[in-house]
């Protein structure tokens, strides 16, 4: 999990080089620890996607790159839904509902878009060079939290209404935590789970189907493994 996490550490950086602002909106509101892409990167999507042609067309993309290919998808899919990101209220609860399930919002075309726009951040910004993004991303997330609290709420909700949203921010804020750190376990779980499930049918599809139009399914899968 250690491991995970420091590849996850990635994320923020490449989101604050495509699209500082929206990095920025993401550190204020409480999920610059990018915990809700966890299922992503673990699963390769599948725990959050529910179209197969998707789920294989990430997964051929993946085998055959970089092992933080999963990472620059993440960046560009925060990157194209920026403009909604920015219109949520910035609190915790609200942004972490609203970007766990990001990936499912997007149709064929719009993943090619996404995978189209990682190779190119790809190769721009090579993983050789990501310390240096790194590096940046710590000075201004240093730069947000020593900033007064007061100065982004107001910016945002002004002043009449300081401290009523400031209080109920921060009883957002640990109520949400709280959730949110409850459900990792059986999220990894889960995601474990799914990405073993996934990666059976599509070795299964890509070595015993005859019928190269057709997929099996989880239920036909099991059925054939178990001799039911």
């Amino acid at each position: 999990m250690e491991k995970t996490q420091d590849l996850l550490s990635y994320l923020m950086p490449l989101i604050n080089c495509i699209n500082s602002e929206c990095a920025g909106y993401m550190q204020r509101g409480g999920v610059g620890d990018v915990i809700f892409a966890l299922p992503w990167f673990i699963t390769w999507y599948s725990h959050v996607l529910g179209d197969l042609d998707i789920i294989l067309r990430l997964y051929d993309l993946f085998i055959v790159s970089h092992f933080l290919m999963p990472i620059y998808v993440a960046a560009e899919i925060i990157n194209f839904h920026a403009d909604q990101i920015l219109s949520i209220d910035c609190d915790m609860p609200s942004l972490f509902q609203y970007l766990i399930r990001l990936p499912s919002e997007l149709d064929s075309n719009n993943w090619e878009e996404i995978i189209n726009r990682s190779m190119h951040l790809f190769r721009n910004h090579h993983p050789n060079t990501l310390d240096v993004l790194k590096d940046e991303w710590i000075k201004k997330r240093e730069s947000i939290e020593n900033s007064p609290m007061e100065t982004s709420i107001r910016r945002r909700y002004g002043n009449g209404s300081f401290e009523n949203d400031n209080n109920e921010e921060k009883s957002s804020d640990i109520n949400g935590r709280n959730e949110q750190q409850g459900a990792l376990p059986r999220i990894v779980l889960w995601g474990v789970t799914l990405t073993i499930s996934g990666l059976a049918i599509y070795i299964w599809n890509h070595t015993q189907r005859t019928d190269p139009t057709t997929f099996i399914s989880l239920g036909d899968f099991l059925a054939q493994l178990y001799g039911k």
